[in-house]
């Protein structure tokens, strides 16, 4: 019996010999895990200055076993080369959907991975590690299917010297939108191709559709949604319009003037436009393609709704890993360490992103960038904040919807009481389906 025991003793220690070997050749044969990275480059962007190529080789640099291809394309592509490549069965193994409505799209088609049992399997607290921006990412089935890496926020950026050559002061703070009005007239001159405008709002819906969210009295998706909250902004923008005080909409759409050029090359003195805008600014600086001095403080806010000082809106730089990745566990490692290291929150601030946790660390680090003012703080001091579109499953419906119904009030097609009336039936349409 002993002898038998030790030949099978033996034999078992033989076996776990060969699995062993076997084993250290397969690890040591095995190639570095490759991410296919996908994003987009900008007008102020090269590949290596882009976030993503740079969150990569410092990836790479502390974690040799992963390698990145950096798949790119334009901004105004991107979502549909991702849902083309993603439908197609390509490899893309980690992506941003860059607004809601595409992320809600990602989830229903089962184009996204789930993240909650990888932070359940190492004993992550969410809510800590996003102060609960998770919370308002989480799908109808209770899961997270991204980790927000940056916000960004609405507010007005300015050319100072304009306003110091004409004598005007700064925008600040606690302006109401009428405020707001009469210092673009004041900062408005010129005429034919030098004009110089006081303002501008870019072709998106949400340059005006903010304006009523803002005050977080409605969404655009909450039930029974009735769009003529948007009135308001609608009449407010389209009068500007009228007044010459912001190029209007179908000279911008027909164009397809781009709002980063027209600051950069001083057509215009100010602009309602998200914080992604200190990024563009900060990468034409570098290359020396800015020679004046600029300067960003909140978005107005609407009186009309019992609006306050610091009522902001905004979206969450979100980043998704592919529910098909060949490599999930580097995938989610990659995805984790973007969204909460403190390696890559570097790299995002110094881009001019702001992480969820906005500290005075980061607003000093922003202001070490080439060209940013002091005041770069001001665009976060906000009291209240609200996604422009909330979760849910009709976002996408309802963001189809206001662009092909703005698009038509600002070109004046429709009455801004027709178009608001059609979208709100629309709407309710697709809630009754």
């Amino acid at each position: 019996m002993k002898k038998a025991t030790k030949i099978m003793g033996a034999c078992l220690c033989s076996m776990m010999a060969l699995i062993g070997t076997g084993q250290m050749a397969k690890a040591a044969d095995e190639e570095p895990a490759k991410l296919v990275v996908a994003t987009y480059l900008t007008e102020s962007d090269g590949l290596e200055t882009n976030i993503w190529y740079k969150f990569s080789q410092k990836y790479t640099e502390l974690h040799p076993n992963v390698t990145f291809e950096i798949f790119t394309t334009d901004s105004d592509s991107y979502n549909d080369k991702v849902l083309t490549m993603l439908a197609g069965g390509d490899q893309v193994d980690i992506f941003w959907p860059h607004t809601i409505p595409n992320y809600v799209n990602f989830i229903k088609n089962g184009y996204v991975h789930e993240l909650n049992s990888f932070a359940e399997a190492e004993g992550m607290d969410l809510h800590e590690a996003f102060d609960g921006m998770e919370e308002a990412i989480t799908y109808d089935d209770g899961k997270i299917y991204a980790y927000p890496f940056a916000q960004h926020v609405w507010g007005i950026y300015y050319n100072k010297d304009i306003f110091d050559e004409l004598g005007v002061e700064y925008p600040h703070n606690d302006m109401t939108w009428e405020e707001y009005g009469e210092l673009m007239e004041k900062v408005t001159y010129g005429e034919g191709a030098s004009k110089v405008y006081g303002g501008h709002f870019q072709d998106w819906p949400a340059c005006v559709q903010n304006i009523g969210i803002a005050s977080t009295v409605h969404t655009v998706v909450e039930p029974d949604v009735d769009y003529a909250f948007l009135k308001y902004a609608y009449d407010m923008v389209l009068g500007w319009q009228d007044q010459g005080y912001v190029m209007d909409y179908a000279t911008i759409n027909s164009n397809n003037l781009s709002y980063h050029s027209l600051f950069v090359n001083q057509n215009i003195a100010t602009m309602y436009m998200g914080t992604w805008e200190t990024a563009n600014l900060i990468g034409t600086a570098e290359k020396g393609g800015l020679d004046f001095e600029w300067g960003v403080c909140n978005a107005p806010y609407n009186a009309q709704e019992g609006g306050k000082p610091g009522n902001c809106v905004g979206t969450a730089e979100l980043v998704c890993m592919n529910a098909n990745t060949k490599y999930p566990q580097e995938a989610y490692d990659f995805l984790k360490w973007v969204a909460t290291s403190d390696e890559a929150a570097k790299i995002a601030v110094e881009a001019g992103n702001a992480p969820v946790n906005v500290t005075d660390e980061v607003v000093s680090t922003l202001m070490k960038s080439p060209g940013v003012p002091e005041e770069i703080g001001q665009i976060f001091e906000k009291t209240t904040f609200v996604l422009e579109t909330p979760m849910d499953d009709a976002a996408q419906d309802a963001e189809t919807i206001l662009n092909e119904e703005h698009s038509l009030i600002m070109t004046g097609n429709l009455s801004v009481e027709e178009g608001l009336a059609e979208a709100t039936d629309r709407m309710a349409e697709v809630r009754a389906e």
